[in-house]
């Protein structure tokens, strides 16, 4: 795959593969789809076949997500993530996490700097929030003041 690839035209050129694929979803492929870890059929060689194999071993290196490219947050000369949207982006994350009950949070973001104040139930709990605000684009430096309020029920 050309090195100026990126997720975007991967996802394209899987979306053609998919639809180019017959119902019967085995056919052209051996060992199941690309998606459950086959590999294309030699007829079709180019098509994927150096991203997948029978076990599974070799993933396709855009479809990781656990370890990012060395460029990643690096964006143009002078940009800087505007604090409202850091910090719509660290409710919109904190209130979709299954395990962070965060009603009774506070979260202020000055020039990327995010302060944590308010309230949870257990310590794991504060630190799985510290967590996620850290995986925030734009997030220069996090305050944890939230107090485990071990009295209360979750």
């Amino acid at each position: 795959m050309p090195k100026d690839w990126d997720t975007e035209h991967f996802e394209r050129w899987m979306d053609t593969v998919h639809s180019n694929q017959h119902d019967d979803e085995h056919y052209g492929t051996a060992a199941g789809t690309p998606y459950q870890g086959g590999v294309f059929s030699s007829a079709m060689y180019g098509g994927g076949a150096e991203f997948y194999s029978v076990t599974g071993m070799y993933e396709n290196p855009l479809l990781e997500k656990k370890h990012p490219g060395p460029h990643k947050g690096k964006g143009p000369k002078g940009y800087k993530r505007a604090d409202d949207r850091i910090h719509d982006e660290i409710c919109k994350h904190l209130s979709r996490h299954s395990l962070i009950d965060a009603s009774l949070m506070d979260i202020q973001v000055e020039n990327g700097v995010v302060t944590m104040t308010g309230e949870v139930t257990d310590r794991r709990m504060k630190y799985l929030a510290e967590d996620v605000v850290d995986d925030v684009t734009g997030v220069k430096e996090i305050h944890n003041k939230v107090r485990v309020a071990e009295n209360r029920a979750a």
